[in-house]
């Protein structure tokens, strides 16, 4: 289904393949007599050619995932919305997209938007105000940073300790939202 909204990283048919077991020409065929708007009965009484031998159990299940991921794409749509309005940092944002756009169920969006959802200022919103995102990158990355050159750049950077506290909650944050550490705990 070619839909200029359509923003999944994956298709109306892949799904369908996946989750019915069906070959992929099946489900290319379902996925545009759906789309159609084809009854149900109809394709199972006369679209014998498009399913294949589908019962009407398998049938009534692919357009249950047809619906289902139709939504999905739709709930995506807003949550990418939603999170564009939230998030300043343009890497946060496009890990935000990327992990909305590979969302597999409802479950996967609001983790997604309940990360990026807080109104109280976090730690780690701070330190990005004060411009320690960008160093606490660099140290994720494995280089070194002179933190000590940080100290008085800002009012609020008054002294080493304020930066480190500052730089930890920044790295914190990222290291939280990576998606290694995200798999990592849904495995738990």
């Amino acid at each position: 289904m070619a839909d200029d909204s359509w923003l999944l990283n994956y298709t109306l048919e892949d799904v369908v393949a996946d989750e019915t077991a069906v070959p992929r020409r099946v489900a290319l065929k379902l996925v545009k007599l759906f789309a159609e708007g084809n009854e149900l009965a109809y394709i199972a009484r006369y679209r014998g050619d498009a399913h294949e031998g589908m019962s009407c159990d398998q049938i009534r299940h692919s357009f249950k995932v047809f619906n289902e991921t139709k939504e999905l794409n739709k709930k995506v749509e807003k949550a990418i919305a939603n999170v564009s309005t939230k998030i300043k940092s343009p890497v946060d944002l496009q890990v935000a997209v990327e992990r909305l756009k590979g969302a597999r169920d409802s479950a996967d969006v609001l983790e997604v938007t309940h990360l990026y959802a807080s109104a109280r200022k976090t730690k780690a919103a701070i330190a990005r105000e004060m411009g320690l995102e960008e160093v606490a990158r660099v140290i994720l990355q494995g280089q070194s940073v002179n933190l000590s050159r940080l100290v008085r750049s800002k009012p609020e950077l008054k002294d080493l300790k304020t930066v480190v506290e500052n730089v930890v909650n920044a790295m914190a944050d990222l290291l939280n939202k990576m998606p290694e550490t995200l798999e990592a705990v849904k495995k738990m």
